[in-house]
């Protein structure tokens, strides 16, 4: 009889350790419902950009130092969505980065103010990045390859 209990406590034991690590920190998070992308969002879908003149305009009230906000969405390869909001106020650059809905990713919610917005040409890409940012994170805000 012992043996028996020693064997299910055991395997008890087994089948306790094996769980994923990620299902108990999953379990922790907030559920967030799911984000359906407004007509507005500047929305990357693996390199398919849409409303890309949207992102345009936006530089556009940068350079006239015109207030202004846009979200840019741009989705995992898991296909969950990492939402980007820009605003600037004619002065900064407020960039609230949100990778809570992300399954795989840090799961955070971060803000920083940057000074300004610049673009990186590549041959094969170009690079729009934040600079002088109070903190420093995932400063890329969308990337086109050609």
């Amino acid at each position: 009889m012992k043996k028996k209990l020693m064997f299910i406590f055991v395997f008890a034991m087994l089948l306790i350790g094996c769980q994923e690590e990620g299902s108990v920190i999953q379990s922790r998070l907030p559920s967030l419902p799911d984000y359906t992308p407004s007509s507005e969002d500047i929305v990357d879908t693996h390199g398919d950009l849409q409303n890309f003149n949207r992102f345009e305009e936006f530089l556009s009230n940068l350079n006239n130092e015109q207030k202004d906000n846009i979200r840019i969405v741009t989705y995992t390869t898991e296909g969950d969505p990492i939402l980007r909001d820009l605003a600037y106020d004619g002065n900064v650059i407020i960039s609230k980065l949100d990778t809570r809905r992300d399954h795989f990713g840090a799961g955070s919610l971060k803000t920083t103010s940057c000074s300004s917005l610049v673009t990186v040409l590549s041959k094969t890409r170009t690079d729009y990045e934040l600079e002088g940012c109070q903190d420093e994170y995932d400063k890329n805000v969308l990337v086109i390859h050609h």
